[in-house]
């Protein structure tokens, strides 16, 4: 479908079966712009998975196309990133296993079933995949739980889980992780603030917005999306 065939405002929106023919028990995981330069991360919850072409997504027909050949295992959420930006995954079980592989390991297809990303032994069976994203230098893992304080591992802290995607993975660390509650992962950008506590001519407390090490509130300003403080324009500044 095409971006301006979505309903904008509020509300529930449009059922997608006005789009697509979408037949009983079939639900929509996810969804990927099809028509940029990116890749797409596929992978199942047991473990195996692939790389496609945003332009192989494509399809005429209502109903779809397939592209995942593993009738055994359910599709986790799909990933579309810049494979140029971008030089390793994350896969995560439900038993807290973690694997960071290399991109350049996984296959380029336009359907089949792929390879493993993450070895899960057989004698496990019910073990399956909860999370798999992709992370670059300056990123970290976030791990959080409902009215729990997040967690996070740095990208320089992820040396023991990095290995070859036919291994085991290695258990997520204890320190990282909260007990007896369900787990969110995700990767992302570090955000930080940074103040030298002195107070305006209002008492406020002003700060700097740090992403990756970068001013942000600087390069707001350079690019004129917003301008320093001043007492005197306080109703438009970000500095």
């Amino acid at each position: 479908m095409t971006v301006n065939d979505m309903p904008s405002g509020r509300g529930y929106g449009e059922s997608l079966k006005k789009y697509f023919t979408i037949d009983d028990g079939i639900h929509v995981i996810g969804m990927v712009d099809s028509k940029n330069t990116n890749h797409t991360l596929l992978c199942t919850e047991s473990g195996y998975g692939f790389l496609c072409d945003n332009h192989d997504l494509n399809s005429s027909n209502r109903k779809g196309k397939a592209i995942i050949k593993n009738k055994s295992s359910m599709l986790t959420k799909p990933l579309s990133f810049d494979k140029g930006v971008y030089n390793h995954y994350v896969i995560i079980t439900d038993k807290q296993y973690m694997l960071v592989g290399k991109i350049s390991d996984i296959p380029i297809m336009s359907k089949g079933k792929g390879v493993k990303l993450i070895n899960i032994p057989k004698a496990d069976p019910k073990e399956k995949i909860i999370f798999s994203g992709v992370i670059k230098g300056g990123e970290r893992l976030e791990i959080s739980a409902k009215n729990k304080r997040s967690k996070y591992i740095e990208f320089e802290d992820l040396g023991p889980y990095i290995m070859n995607r036919t291994r085991r993975g290695k258990k997520i660390d204890n320190k990282y992780t909260h007990k007896n509650v369900k787990l969110i992962y995700n990767t992302g950008k570090r955000i930080e603030f940074e103040t030298e506590y002195n107070r305006d001519f209002f008492g406020r407390i002003l700060s700097y917005i740090i992403v990756d090490g970068k001013n942000a509130s600087k390069l707001m300003v350079t690019h004129k999306l917003g301008v320093v403080y001043d007492k005197n324009n306080k109703k438009d500044w970000c500095e």
